[in-house]
């Protein structure tokens, strides 16, 4: 799934992108980075400890995208997700429709407004 793809099943993704690659991601290195240039043996086992530790998240999630279902889950959850927001845009529509066909049944039956 290209973000394009993704961008038209859930068209917040973008924002996302942008504040995670631009953002979080940059700072996230930097800081470990950071632990590297210390004069301390401490911060330098503690910043390998680290990148062993996101190695092998960056592992689990490769697999669990190709072969545990990460992929199809993200991507029903995004579809999920835009169905509800198109669906909240355009409640005041259907909401006037169901309001005139309550009103065009009380006309055709003859019931009394409550």
């Amino acid at each position: 799934l290209t973000r394009g793809k993704t961008t038209r099943v859930w068209r917040g993704f973008p924002i996302i992108y942008i504040l995670m690659i631009f953002g979080i991601i940059p700072l996230l290195l930097l800081g470990l980075s950071s632990l590297f240039t210390q004069d301390s043996k401490g911060f330098t086992v503690l910043g390998s400890l680290l990148v062993v530790f996101i190695i092998l998240v960056i592992i689990y999630i490769v697999y669990k995208w190709k072969r545990g279902g990460l992929k199809e889950s993200i991507i029903e959850g995004f579809e999920a997700r835009e169905r509800k927001n198109q669906s909240i845009k355009a409640l005041p529509d259907d909401m006037d429709y169901v309001k005139s066909e309550i009103v065009r049944l009380r006309d055709q039956t003859g019931l009394p407004e409550p």
